[in-house]
């Protein structure tokens, strides 16, 4: 490649080769008529590189003169004896040729133009041009024979200069933005040379979507995808982003949104694998910049969405009009159905202009008229119509989309009245309605078609005048219908005459065809309106039962959990999604919490309130918390740890009193004893009121208040200490009291009243400004309709107290219906209280569980007692209404208002109630207290519909809806989950048998007997809406239906959300899951029946059939695995590729879907067996359907001890090593989840089976013995080893080294480990 350059040198390398190195010089280039060299740069004292380059100018000078004087020019690359040019113009000056001839001027050469018509004196052709490489000429005086073997001849592209990159790619970048092709990309930056700058690339690709719109930060994140491996390596994009990170200071000048943005691309990155997967770890307290905190935070919480949550391809939004029509008609349709229930115009443009589609709008406008069309009522004509015309007034939408929308519906109104009969008088009322409010032109609205008659006609007498005006004729020949015989008519023939009695015989042999097809029609008619109406009242009756609760009396009291009915468990720590605070278990409660802020550090607020991941705390969990009377929390931030401690003491009718107690220590590896904030505070919610006593000035000493359930009540705050018995600690104090919309506002709410106004000044030590609550001011949305929030503010008080560390500090409530109470519960009191409490946990602890007797030391003891204690602190109590809805239901419902008491997975993720995660926590809590248990699977089993369906992600209440992104929202009643509370019931049960007393049997009977008929209702709904194909088979409803996008369409409703089932999902399909969960539940309720003399037969019988290991063969065992099995359409022979999208030549690129990754099918599925291994294929082992002597079990002891298959020194992975799909990405953005990973609650059912086979005789016994203790083992020390190096109990463990990941802390079903430990099955 020739590149126009001043200086060329020759630089000879290994074997042999030579490759230009340019050498830039300021002098002018030189050409073919210079004489000579400047005298001062020959005379000068000259280097032997400069002395070597002056010697290469000679040759080249002496080489041009005797090519000018040369005899072997060819006819046609010489001048002719005259002097002219061949070809040239013969009346030209002799020996000159034309001005504007572009051939050479010193005629040599073949008499063509000059390549591409660029240069001039001295200038080889065009910049970037490149010439074929020319041959040596052997008549050359220079030729040298001998080296010509060894001459290489190399293209050599300069590298780009760092100040030229961005220049040249900012083009590249903006150029693809518009085109959204990678692979042009891709071939532009191979023809530069980037050399080691090329990471830079991404830094400005990456800088110029922050700058632009969401669509153009889409794109980048697929370009990084596309070019890593190719022209980038994850070296390169983490050096790239770790220069971004540290400019984030600049970058917010620009845009202010950055931290966030980058945040973004970061995760997108590592879930594309274009950055290593351990790139947020390296900044692990290594960031002192805010924004990069911020940056690193919201990356660290996209990438921990994984249960449940939507994927990473979606992290930019919709991306404009680069994606599919059919993705962008369905975001619409979703914008519009949420604005049907929220009523929010702003939420509605905010979603509109994320979309950035402006030439697409005419979409949404024909969406939101059609909806109107299929609307009940006026509610949905008048809300849109209300939306529309916000729009039309902001400009959002054009005159032009808003008549092609209108202009849409009006051609297809025909067709619309198929399916709507109604569609006309609604069009014309919504049309008139728009006209009104200035919403559509008159000449929009005149437009509109009318069913059998023009708009505005005129009256009908004046109709009438004017028909007879225009057609005379037809007005008079209507009355002419009679004809008149006259006299001079002939008379009829008598022949022609017949007997009357004869005409009427033939009158009655001759029927009415005419009246009866009338009569046919008016009967079809009538029948027809009949079927409507009872379609439209069975349609409605349908609707509404998935919100109709089961008839049958409540399985608890309704005053079950109030003060005068169990005042012992009234209070307690049931807000899992914070970090610390109480509540009471009813409805409306008042609420009190703890916040805290570490003052004078580099970030300028990182207020901790709720559990988030992004906090990135070292660790937080209960030591111990007995789920009644105590609690003992730790909370290790970064360089110091809070205590949190409770005690309640029961008396009054209101649940009596209790204090907290906070201790702040600092780590030893603090430079500095820190100044922390603790920022206390106590909100009612709805009902009650709250008054502030002041003392000092500034400091809030006590809160008083009234609620319905609480009566009068007293709050305390008392003076930060250093300790028990020393004196009070200089501390600054803050207060705040205003009111609150909601509980899910109270964190906003102090962020936006925050100052930096107010001095700290010790006495020892320099006066410095802190952070600290002032006046809320209400943020201010300029140029946005937002609606009020309908909802009464409620009394929200905060007292702030800014102290250095170490200290302690306590708060006190005090009922006031607790007449006679002792003392207070503060100091030395409490201190005793708390001890006895710890004392009284720690030998129910070793009585139930004996531990020590199993040979465990005492840090392990430690863990346990921590794994259970996170699971009873992690009890909440919510209230509220589900989203749910029906096939019968057009849009989502509300459902009845309940209340859940239950157990939560994870604290900081999943702050909420699962159904199928409930089984398995509760056979934890049922060891510790039964009571527990059954009020748990009681309120669970009260929120069930008529239908026997509950729903299965329970988000009760505002403050549990804030934590859910909208699309996981709405349950669906066809949807089902593992029934894993039967577990819990047969452990009921179990302690039935195993106690003589009976007084101590009562309650759990007097349980089973109110719960009995929801139960039945239970296992009936799962017996007939989960059936199979074929008789006794089952099959899971709710996979995912866009088998275009996933490698293997996913079962949420399953619990194993991504395991490989059926390519293809159909109703042919049998899951051995779910028979082995119907096998296991129906011997439960025949159990159950048969303990409350109820008939029990049937049940019976059913499990007799399921656990028929013939039967369980014939169904789901795959003789080519060797291994029970799925069956339904399936083929192994898919993987994910990047689709390939057409453009028409000279149509625009970005109207047209960016490629995604899709699914290929290369082989037809057929009907067959699901063949993967792994846990569903273990079902029938763990939960002990198989017969101790099956041969079946041989084979799966065998594949669970087999490294290469489901073994690991960790536990056993969830799919086979050997699978195709072990930890493959079941789309381009969705990670494996459970492909392989090791999963707590699985592995508890797998050692509780080898503990049920290593005890029951067969020729397996041993076996399964030593595969027992092995697995145990394995899993006790892994998940222990974990939790002291992390802090934390994790949601799944890696199967090659063991580390936790996912969801922190989970002490869901991973606490599980507790009863394996303890060898309680």
């Amino acid at each position: 490649m020739a590149t126009q350059v001043d200086v060329w040198s020759s630089a000879p390398q290994a074997d042999g080769v030579v490759t230009l190195e340019h050498q830039p010089k300021a002098s002018c280039p030189y050409s073919d008529d210079d004489d000579g060299l400047d005298e001062v740069e020959v005379n000068g004292n000259w280097t032997p590189q400069e002395k070597a380059l002056h010697e290469a100018r000679l040759k080249a000078k002496a080489k041009r003169r005797l090519r000018r004087s040369s005899s072997r020019n060819s006819t046609s690359d010489s001048v002719s004896e005259s002097g002219e040019t061949p070809g040239g113009d013969p009346h030209a000056v002799k020996g000159k040729v034309h001005n504007n001839d572009r051939k050479s001027r010193t005629g040599k050469g073949r008499g063509l133009p000059k390549k591409g018509g660029a240069g001039g004196k001295g200038v080889w052709g065009a910049p970037g041009m490149v010439y074929e490489a020319e041959e040596p000429d052997v008549r050359d005086p220079n030729y040298d024979e001998a080296a010509q073997g060894d001459t290489v001849y190399e293209t050599v592209v300069p590298e780009v200069e760092e100040k030229e990159l961005e220049k040249m790619v900012n083009p590249i970048v903006l150029e693809y933005f518009e085109h959204g092709d990678t692979k042009e990309v891709e071939v532009l930056l191979k023809e530069l040379n980037l050399g080691q700058h090329k990471y830079e690339f991404t830094s400005v690709a990456v800088s110029l979507s922050l700058e632009g719109k969401a669509s153009h930060r889409e794109l980048t994140s697929r370009l990084l995808s596309d070019l890593s491996g190719k022209m980038l390596t994850q070296g390169d994009m983490a050096h790239a982003f770790d220069k971004m990170v540290k400019e984030l200071p600049d970058l917010i000048l620009d845009t202010p949104e950055a931290p966030q943005m980058l945040g973004q691309f970061i995760a997108r990155g590592i879930a594309d694998h274009v950055l290593p997967m351990n790139f947020l770890d390296t900044y692990k307290g290594k960031v002192d910049c805010e924004h990069a905190r911020v940056a690193l935070d919201r990356a660290a919480v996209l990438l921990s969405m994984k249960k449940g949550m939507i994927g990473l391809d979606n992290v930019w939004g919709v991306g404009g009009g680069l994606r599919p029509v059919k993705h962008l008609v369905k975001k619409m349709n979703l914008l519009l159905k949420e604005y049907l229930i929220s009523g929010d115009v702003s939420e509605a443009e905010h979603c509109l202009r994320d979309l950035e589609v402006p030439h697409f709008h005419h979409e949404l406008v024909y969406e939101a008229i059609v909806m109107v069309l299929e609307s009940n009522g006026d509610t949905a004509r008048h809300m849109m119509m209300k939306l529309l015309q916000s729009f039309w007034k902001t400009g959002l939408i054009t005159v032009d989309q808003m008549n092609r929308g209108f202009q849409r519906v009006y051609d297809e109104l025909h067709e619309i009245c198929l399916d709507v009969p109604h569609a006309h008088p609604i069009m014309e009322a919504f049309v008139d309605l728009c006209y009104q409010e200035s919403v559509i032109t008159k000449q929009l609205r005149d437009a509109c078609p009318f069913r059998g008659r023009k708009r505005f006609a005129q009256p009908a007498q004046d109709h009438e005048q004017l028909r007879l005006r225009l057609f005379p004729q037809k007005g008079r020949m209507g009355r002419q219908r009679k004809r008149v015989v006259t006299g001079d008519a002939p008379p009829h023939s008598r022949r022609d005459e017949r007997p009357a009695a004869l005409n009427r015989k033939e009158k009655k042999k001759k029927p009415d065809i005419g009246k009866l097809f009338i009569n046919i029609s008016i009967g079809l008619c009538i029948f027809s309106l009949i079927w409507f109406f009872y379609a439209i009242y069975m349609r409605s009756s349908l609707s509404k039962r998935v919100v109709t609760l089961h008839p049958s009396p409540r399985v608890l009291d309704a005053n079950s959990t109030t003060a005068e009915v169990s005042s012992e468990r009234f209070w307690g720590s049931y807000r899992p999604q914070v970090y610390f605070g109480m509540k009471t278990r009813s409805p409306r409660s008042v609420v009190t919490g703890m916040m805290w802020m570490r003052q004078f550090s580099n970030l300028d607020m990182n207020l901790r309130h709720t559990c988030e991941q992004g906090d990135h705390l070292q660790g937080y969990s209960w030591l111990m918390h007995d789920g009644l009377t105590f609690g003992v929390q730790e909370i290790r931030d970064n360089d110091f740890t809070l205590t949190t401690e409770f005690v309640k003491r029961i008396g009054g009718d209101h649940g009596g009193d209790w204090t907290w107690r906070i201790t702040a220590k600092q780590h030893s590896s603090a430079p500095q004893p820190p100044v922390i904030s603790l920022i206390f505070y106590a909100a009612a919610d709805i009902q009650g009121s709250l008054h502030t006593h002041m003392e000092e000035r500034h400091r809030l000493a006590s809160i008083t208040g009234f609620s319905e359930e609480l009566g009068n009540f007293k709050i305390t705050f008392r003076k930060p200490v250093t300790g028990e018995l020393s004196s009070t600690k200089y501390a600054s104090y803050n207060y705040l009291q205003t009111l609150s919309p909601g509980l899910e506002k109270l964190t906003d709410i102090v962020k936006l009243s925050l100052n930096r106004r107010f001095v700290y000044s010790p006495p020892s030590g320099e006066k410095r400004h802190y952070i600290g609550v002032d006046t809320y001011k209400p943020p201010h949305h300029q140029n946005q309709q937002k609606p009020a929030d309908p909802r009464k503010e409620s009394d929200f008080v905060v007292h702030q107290v800014t102290v250095q560390t170490p200290f302690q500090i306590e708060v006190l409530f005090e009922s006031g219906s607790f007449y006679n109470r002792p003392n207070q519960l503060v100091g030395s009191i409490m201190t005793q209280e708390l001890e006895r409490r710890k004392a009284e946990f720690n030998v129910k602890f070793d009585k139930i569980f004996g531990l020590e007797s199993k040979g465990f030391s005492q840090t392990y003891i430690k863990f346990a007692k921590a794994a259970l204690s996170n699971m009873l602190g992690g009890m909440g109590y919510f209230y509220g209404e589900s989203v749910v809805q029906s096939v019968y239901n057009e849009y989502p419902i509300l459902y009845p208002e309940g209340a859940l008491f239950t157990a939560v997975p994870s604290r900081s993720f999943f702050p909420r109630g699962f159904l199928w995660d409930e089984g398995f926590h509760q056979l934890l809590l049922s060891k510790w207290d039964p009571q527990l248990t059954r009020e748990a699977i009681g309120h669970w089993f009260d929120l069930m519909n008529i239908e026997g369906w509950i729903p299965r992600e329970q988000i009760l209440g505002d403050e549990a809806r804030s934590k859910v992104p909208a699309e996981f929202i709405v349950q669906r009643n066809e949807n089902a989950n593992p029934p894993t509370l039967f577990l819990a019931l047969q452990e009921l049960i179990g302690q039935l048998s195993s106690r003589s007393d009976e007084a101590a049997s009562k309650p759990t009977l007097s349980f089973l007997r109110r719960l009995f008929p929801r139960l039945k209702t239970w296992f009936q709904w799962y017996n007939t809406t989960q059936t199979g194909p074929k008789p006794n088979s089952y099959r899971w409803r709710g996979r995912d239906k866009d088998t275009n996008l996933y490698l293997n369409p996913k079962t949420l409703t399953s619990g194993l959300d991504d395991y490989p089932r059926a390519s293809h999902p159909s109703a042919d399909e049998r899951h051995v899951d779910l028979h082995c969960w119907m096998a296991l539940s129906s011997g439960i309720m025949a159990s159950i029946a048969q303990l409350l003399g109820e008939p029990h037969e049937d049940y019976k019988l059913l499990h007799d059939v399921l656990r028929d290991n013939n039967l369980l063969n014939d169904l789901h065992w795959s003789e080519q695995l060797h291994a029970f099995s799925d069956y339904g359409n399936h083929t192994q022979n898919v993987s994910l590729q990047r689709e390939k999208v057409y453009v028409p030549p000279g149509q625009p690129r970005h109207q047209f879907p960016v490629a995604r990754l899709v699914r290929s099918v290369r082989r037809a599925p057929k009907l067959q067996y699901v063949n993967a291994l792994g846990y569903v294929s273990l079902f029938p082992f763990l939960l002990q359907i198989l017969q101790p002597d099956s041969p079946k079990l041989e084979h799966i002891l065998r594949d669970m001890r087999d490294p290469n298959k489901l073994w690991t020194p960790f536990g056993l992975r969830s799919l086979s090593k050997t699978d195709p799909l072990y930890m493959e990405r079941n789309t381009e953005h969705d990670p494996p989840y459970w492909r392989g990973p090791v999963w707590i609650n699985i592995n508890y059912l797998a050692v509780r089976a080898l503990y049920h086979y290593g005890n029951t005789e067969g020729p397996y016994q041993e076996k399964a013995a030593d595969v027992y203790k092995e697995l145990r083992t394995n899993i006790i020390n892994n998940v222990y080893t974990q939790y002291v190096e992390t802090g934390y109990i994790w949601e799944q463990y890696n199967d090659s080294t063991g580390r936790g990941q996912g969801s922190h802390p989970f002490t869901g079903w991973s606490s599980l480990t507790v009863l394996m430990m303890a060898e309680h099955y």
